[in-house]
């Protein structure tokens, strides 16, 4: 129930933020927030329901989130998307 549900709302993210991308600003987290946290829930619904197909929607929309104009601009030249999303956790712990 969890991996549909978090594929879904992820799915309707990436619909919304692509006819709005400045729709992450209604999450609190944010545009990066909000894909670290995305892109870590798919990595453990990942581990625990490797043949689901929610889990396998819930990266796709992880991917297209990542490749992003919107999130590729925040991240610093040289680095991966999603080496910059896994360290959201760490950057928001070192500016508090």
């Amino acid at each position: 129930m969890t991996a549909a549900d978090k594929a879904h709302n992820a799915g309707d993210m990436v619909l919304d933020a692509r006819r709005d991308p400045a729709m992450w600003s209604k999450f609190n987290a944010g545009l990066e927030g909000s894909a670290w946290y995305l892109m870590r829930m798919h990595q453990q619904l990942k581990r625990q329901l490797p043949q689901s197909r929610s889990v396998e929607r819930l990266g796709e929309a992880v991917s297209e989130i990542l490749a992003m104009d919107s999130y590729k601009r925040l991240v610093p030249e040289g680095l991966a998307p999603a080496v910059w999303a896994a360290g959201f956790a760490e950057r928001l712990v070192s500016q508090a």
